[in-house]
């Protein structure tokens, strides 16, 4: 209640606004009802605009700016360099989303608030996190806080596939309007879809948090869920392949009678992607119990070249097919001297 949302209206070019004529407003959409944000300023390329929350606004979803929502009343808005072009109002939706919900039933609580929590930095390399690796999670105050850990350490509680984990500060992990908090991944964690935080999972545990001005004032520790997505995988049952990793995949093909042209196709495999060129060699192992020269034509070998960002690459083998009856044979193919 009473808190100002502010919103800016973003053209192409640097703007010049005439209200000589009237003032501009922008209608917001609040739960089902439309409220209108009045025109406050402007600047380069850039209009502002501002409502404040009054009694009974609510809308769970987010405050959204619906579409062609921008009315200029009779003020004009032209080019800043060139007043005879004039600006197109026409717009689409702006939605608000859960950082930007409505509660005009309540007024914010003295003490600091959750604004709101993330997850520092990425899971490295392909967006995993493995066994033994840290899950950094910051959880930000809407003012400067003060924090006493001599009770106990804060923690939030993350998802992990089905199981519940625990993220714990540092004994001297916070700074200015955050909490730094870490868990290490355990073997068995597994979650392909990515770790979550978990909706009002962040505990005290003995700690107290405060404003940093005004120790009376205790923070609220209430917040939303907050998902980690693809980008932070969790497999605790591996550790971190060092750098790029190179695999050949097993291939058949029926031998066919004398004559026949057929070819065994090995396909060689480099992962994650790199962003340098990759070179490895091939050769015949040896170590089949397919005849060179017999049962596939011989072949000295030679080098793969994976250009960056490429995975995948073929080994052909020509087969030489006989009329004679024989059980399975096998071409071993080897690699070797990967840069």
């Amino acid at each position: 209640l009473n808190e100002v949302v502010r919103v800016r209206v973003l053209f192409t070019q640097h703007v010049a606004v005439d209200r000589s004529g009237g003032e501009p407003h922008l209608e917001l959409k609040i739960g089902s009802t439309i409220r209108r944000a009045t025109y406050n300023s402007s600047r380069q390329n850039y209009l502002g605009f501002s409502y404040r929350v009054q009694a009974d606004d609510f809308d769970e979803n987010g405050v959204s700016v619906p579409a062609n929502g921008l009315t200029l009343n009779g003020a004009v808005v032209s080019a800043k360099a060139n007043s005879a072009v004039v600006a197109d109002p026409a717009h689409g939706v702006a939605e608000g989303g859960p950082s930007r919900k409505v509660d005009g039933n309540q007024v914010r609580p003295p003490g600091p608030t959750v604004d709101r929590i993330d997850f520092r930095g990425l899971a490295e390399g392909d967006s995993t996190y493995y066994r033994g690796e840290i899950v950094r999670v910051r959880v930000f105050f809407s003012q400067r806080i003060a924090v006493d850990a001599s009770g106990g350490l804060p923690s939030v509680d993350l998802t992990v596939g089905t199981e519940t984990r625990r993220a714990v500060m540092g004994p001297r992990s916070w700074n200015q309007n955050r909490l730094e908090l870490r868990y290490t991944v355990q073997e068995g964690d597994l979650d392909l879809d990515g770790v979550s935080v978990q909706a009002n999972s962040l505990s005290l545990n003995g700690a107290v948090v405060t404003a940093k001005n005004d120790a009376s004032t205790g923070a609220n520790t209430a917040h939303g869920r907050v998902e980690g997505g693809a980008s932070r995988r969790v497999d605790g049952n591996r550790v971190r392949p060092q750098g790029p990793t190179l695999s050949a995949g097993g291939a058949s093909v029926g031998e066919g009678g004398t004559g026949a042209e057929t070819e065994l196709e090995f396909e060689v495999w480099l992962g994650p992607p790199t962003t340098t060129r990759v070179t490895v060699d091939y050769a015949d192992a040896g170590s089949g119990t397919a005849t060179s020269g017999v049962d596939y034509a011989a072949f000295e070998g030679g080098t793969l070249t994976f250009e960056p960002g490429e995975t995948l690459r073929t080994v052909r083998v020509a087969v030489q097919g006989d009329d004679a009856v024989e059980g399975d044979e096998t071409v071993v193919l080897a690699l070797s001297g990967a840069a």
